[in-house]
């Protein structure tokens, strides 16, 4: 899911997300979404309450991201891309 969406949902009060259920495609569809909010927040974007995730033979399985706030860099972000520039 791209950064900017994410962000965008942020802002709107969505601030929990997690698997739809705990099905393996789930799982699997959740992964991506996960990566880019742990991304965002490596690049100053928001901040990360919290997080969880399971240890598997084969890698880590994230399975909720709660973000605490967008940063004040993750709200000029947002108003770049609504600005357009």
């Amino acid at each position: 899911m791209e950064v900017a969406n994410l962000l965008m949902r942020i802002s709107k009060g969505n601030t929990e997300f997690q698997p739809e259920s705990e099905s393996e495609m789930d799982y699997m569809a959740f992964q991506p979404i996960a990566h880019a909010l742990l991304d965002a927040t490596d690049e100053g974007l928001l901040e990360i309450q919290e997080y969880s995730y399971e240890d598997h033979s084969c890698g880590r399985f994230y399975n909720k991201v709660a973000v605490k706030c967008l940063t004040d860099r993750g709200n000029e972000y947002l108003e770049s891309i609504a600005l357009g520039i």
